[in-house]
C-alpha cells in the first residue's frame, strides 16, 4: 500500500492492523452515509406517517360522527314536523318517502304510503297537470295551490300543497309540504256566511235621508223616477216602518166638528 511505503518497516500482523483500520474509516462512513443515514431517516418518515395517518382517521371518525347526528338531527325534524312532508319522483309519480305526520292523517302505514303514487291521494288532479306541475318544479320553480287529498277512507279534506325540486343523491326529486286547512276553510266559510247575512240585514234596513220633495198642497211626495206618491206609499217603499192611519185632534175637529169634542173628552180622561 502507498501508505505503508513511507513508513519503517513494521510486523505483518502491524500492517494488517492498519489495513483494517484503515478500511474501517474509509468503509464507516461511507455505510453511515449511504445506509444507515438514509435508513434511519426513512424510519423517523414512517412514523411520522404513521402519526399523521392516526390523525387523520380520527378526524375522519369525528367527522364521520357529526354527520351521523346531523342526519340524525334533520330525520327528527323531518319525522315530527307539524306538516306532512313527501319526497316524490317526478318521473313516476311514486312516493320516495314521507314523515310520520303524512301517512297517519291519511290513515295509512308507511309502508302502504310507499306503494302509492301522488295520483292515490290527489284525485282532482289529473296526471298530465300533475307533470306540468313538475315541470315547472324541476325548472326551479316553487309552487303553491290548494287542492283536497284523500283519505285510505275515502274521505276528502282540504289542504294547501307548497312544492319545490331538490337533488337527493344526484336525482332530482320533488319535496312537498302538504297542511290541512280544514279549520282554515272552516273559518273562511263562517265568515263568508257571516258577511251574507250582514248584507242581508243591510238591504231589509231602509233609510231615509236627504231632502225629500213634497208637495205644498196635496202633500204628495216626487219619488226618485219622478212620480208623486202618497206620503204613507213612499215611506212603506223606503223604511222598514209600517203605516197606521190616525186622526190628529185639529183634523178632527175640522172634519168632524160634532164629534171631535166627544172623542177628544174620552182621550183626555
Amino acid at each position: 500500500m502507498v501508505l505503508l511505503d513511507y513508513m519503517p518497516s513494521i510486523p505483518h500482523y502491524q500492517e494488517a492492523f492498519i489495513d483494517a483500520f484503515v478500511l474501517t474509516m474509509l468503509v464507516f462512513p461511507t455505510l453511515y452515509i449511504f445506509v444507515v443515514k438514509p435508513l434511519t431517516q426513512n424510519i423517523s418518515m414512517r412514523e411520522r406517517l404513521e402519526k399523521e395517518n392516526i390523525r387523520l382517521v380520527a378526524d375522519l371518525k369525528k367527522a364521520i360522527a357529526q354527520l351521523q347526528l346531523s342526519e340524525k338531527k334533520l330525520k327528527g325534524y323531518f319525522d315530527h314536523a307539524t306538516d306532512s312532508i313527501f319526497i316524490i319522483d317526478p318521473d313516476t309519480d311514486r312516493i320516495l318517502d314521507c314523515n310520520i305526520v303524512a301517512y297517519e292523517k291519511l290513515g295509512y302505514s308507511k309502508e302502504e304510503m310507499l306503494q302509492l303514487t301522488v295520483g292515490d291521494l290527489n284525485k282532482k288532479v289529473q296526471l298530465n297537470e300533475r307533470k306540468k306541475l313538475f315541470e315547472r318544479q324541476i325548472s326551479g320553480e316553487n309552487i303553491c295551490f290548494e287542492t283536497c287529498h284523500t283519505r285510505k277512507d275515502g274521505s276528502d279534506f282540504p289542504v294547501e300543497v307548497t312544492s319545490a325540486m331538490l337533488v337527493d343523491e344526484g336525482k332530482k326529486v320533488l319535496q312537498s309540504i302538504v297542511r290541512d286547512i280544514s279549520e282554515r276553510r272552516e273559518r273562511e266559510e263562517e265568515r263568508e256566511q257571516l258577511i251574507a247575512e250582514l248584507k242581508n240585514a243591510l238591504d231589509e234596513i231602509k233609510t231615509l235621508r236627504g231632502i225629500l220633495p213634497i208637495c205644498s198642497f196635496c202633500k204628495k211626495i216626487r219619488n226618485d223616477k219622478g212620480y208623486w206618491e202618497q206620503v204613507e206609499v213612499y215611506i212603506s217603499k223606503n223604511s222598514s216602518a209600517d203605516i197606521s192611519h190616525s186622526i190628529c185632534p185639529e183634523c178632527l175637529k175640522k172634519e168632524y166638528p160634532e164629534f171631535s169634542q166627544d172623542v177628544l173628552s174620552k182621550i183626555s180622561t
